[in-house]
């Protein structure tokens, strides 16, 4: 699990957005592992997972007032996951069946890149939401700037990381999602064949928005990473290292992946003109797949599916410049 600080990944994006929100301190409630700041007025849960003595998973989830944006920071069911070895198929394991080895949890599961897993990840989330007509708009892999330590002869160090944007609806609403993970593990081979393997996930992020407020999702998102902190003697007493080298470890992939995430409401465009009837200000709508748009007093506007009423808050705008 030295892997664990990489969820400190997604920072430094939208310094303006993030500065007009109010913050308060989260602190894990359990072990005092960690704190970070989170929006205040939303709901939030979350904490250290443990499935074992050598298994903490960080995990935290926060929910905008208005229910329509939610930001995952870790996985809820995050676990090791085993690799489905020659041996291990022989003796009848298939992937996706739980085991012990070694008196710690697993799941058989075949090695996943950040990329592959951002998308299964952002899947499940979004199932779990009653999203509805998922698709995947663009997905890619981010180029692995820290190469680690030499591994010995026969012993492979896997660590990948990647994101997906997708698209789907929920309550007649046009959303926005967005996936993260870096998957990392280590591999032992006996010639060329893997006779061990084992895999983890805790730096992945999921955020789900409706379409046109990407921006702001994503700036909460980010402000909470980059606000996040170890409690050093928590640190120290489960990996028997400093806080400082391991942040250092990813350095470089902060960097990365801030720069790709400010791109995220610029995957899907398609201008239209719109008249907010309360204003009768026209608006140019930058958003496809929408049969419909509404707009708030904060000027956000929000893509729907279906003749249903906009959420609260916000106003149908009426097609064309009049």
């Amino acid at each position: 699990m030295k892997h664990l600080c990489g969820i400190v990944l997604v920072i430094g994006l939208f310094p303006a957005v993030a500065s007009a929100v109010e913050w308060t301190k989260f602190n894990d409630p359990g072990e005092g592992a960690f704190s970070l700041e989170v929006p205040a007025g939303w709901q939030v849960v979350g904490g250290i997972k443990r499935l074992s003595v050598n298994q903490p998973h960080p995990v935290v989830g926060v929910l905008s007032p208005d229910k329509l944006t939610k930001i995952m920071l870790g996985d809820p069911a995050a676990i090791a996951y085993g690799e489905l070895t020659g041996q291990m198929r022989a003796l009848g394991f298939r992937e996706g069946q739980s085991y012990r080895p070694h008196g710690e949890p697993e799941i058989v599961r075949n090695y996943r890149t950040g990329t592959e897993w951002s998308v299964e990840l952002a899947q499940r989330e979004l199932q779990q939401d009653d999203c509805t007509n998922v698709k995947v708009v663009r997905q890619q892999a981010i180029p692995a700037l820290n190469r680690g330590l030499p591994m010995p002869q026969g012993v492979e160090h896997r660590d990948t990381a990647g994101e997906t944007y997708l698209t789907c609806v929920r309550q007649n609403i046009l959303y926005a999602a967005y996936g993260f993970s870096e998957t990392a593990g280590d591999y032992y081979y006996q010639g060329n064949q893997v006779i061990a393997g084992v895999w983890t996930d805790d730096t992945s992020v999921v955020l789900l928005t409706p379409q046109g407020l990407g921006a702001q999702a994503m700036a909460v998102a980010g402000h909470m990473l980059n606000t996040m902190q170890w409690n050093p003697a928590w640190w120290q007493r489960q990996f028997h290292a400093t806080v400082a080298q391991s942040n250092a470890l990813y350095a470089q992939a902060t960097k990365a992946i801030a720069q790709q995430g400010a791109s995220w409401d610029r995957t899907i465009r398609g201008v239209g003109q719109y008249t907010n009837p309360q204003t009768g200000k026209r608006v140019e709508v930058p958003i496809s797949g929408a049969e419909s748009f509404a707009q708030n007093a904060a000027g956000d506007i929000i893509g729907l599916v279906g003749a249903n009423a906009p959420p609260a808050g916000f106003t149908m705008l009426k097609k064309g410049p009049h």
